[in-house]
């Protein structure tokens, strides 16, 4: 456990000390670390493996493509964060859902 919470105080501490700003690939891949980090902190407390499956805005912006529909980024972006905030956990988050919740975000 030191371990990981070495790397994320190292990696934090990488990113405060740019002085450039973070770019979205910096910041991408602090998030895939902490979400490692995380799973495998989950792995060693409970004694099971876990697994995290992620969705980006590239899926969403396919599946608008699949449906005929153009979305712009940042409109891709809202309909993912909606996803991680509100997907029903019973059903989870696929294709369908996806279709379901950028159909939605255009009626608005």
């Amino acid at each position: 456990m030191e371990t990981i919470i070495s790397q994320i105080q190292s990696d934090l501490a990488d990113l405060q000390n740019n002085p450039n700003g973070l770019t979205y690939e910096q910041l991408e891949l602090f998030y895939d670390r902490m979400c490692a980090n995380v799973t495998d902190f989950e792995s060693q407390n409970k004694g099971s493996k876990t697994i995290a499956i992620k969705w980006s805005t590239e899926d969403v912006l396919w599946q608008a493509e699949q449906l005929d529909l153009e979305l712009t980024e940042d409109q891709a972006d809202d309909i993912l964060e909606s996803l991680e905030n509100k997907h029903d956990a019973s059903v989870g988050i696929n294709w369908d859902v996806i279709s379901y919740y950028i159909e939605d975000y255009l009626r608005k």
